[in-house]
């Protein structure tokens, strides 16, 4: 399982902040505006 990994970023939508706890944060603000992405991430990492 991932675990969440805390970044020193402020408050941001679920999107963004699921992104950052299981990517690096840079990849996760490159893929934050797709929106089919995170859906796909989230059908994978929450199974």
């Amino acid at each position: 399982m991932l675990k969440p990994i805390p970044y020193s970023y402020p408050p941001t939508p679920n999107k963004k902040t699921f992104l950052r706890n299981c990517v690096d944060s840079s990849e996760a603000l490159a893929f934050s505006n797709s929106l089919n992405f995170t859906i796909e991430q989230k059908k994978i990492y929450a199974a």
